[in-house]
């Protein structure tokens, strides 16, 4: 994993299965501070969040809109900052 991702905030879309859910497992082994998991798919999401072993914490989002409001209350408004982002929706 790249050394980019260690100790920053990494977004990941599709995380409740396949390859989302397995980017968002290698970016919590990688380092990432902070992983986001967004699915339409909540439950899948949360599981894969309970699965995420190297990160400070995770959150799971799951909405049927475009995640464009960085204010959500499940997201705390501590984390600024993404420092990458992974679309594996679809």
């Amino acid at each position: 994993m790249s050394a980019e991702v260690v100790g920053k905030i990494v977004f990941v879309t599709g995380g409740a299965s396949g390859i989302g859910r397995a980017a968002a497992e290698a970016f919590s082994v990688g380092g990432a501070e902070h992983v986001v998991v967004a699915d339409l798919d909540r439950e899948g999401a949360e599981e894969t969040v309970g699965r995420l072993v190297g990160s400070g914490s995770a959150v799971a989002l799951a909405s049927s809109r475009y995640f464009a409001n960085s204010s959500r209350p499940e997201t705390p408004r501590s984390w600024t900052g993404i420092a990458r982002a992974r679309s594996s929706a679809g």
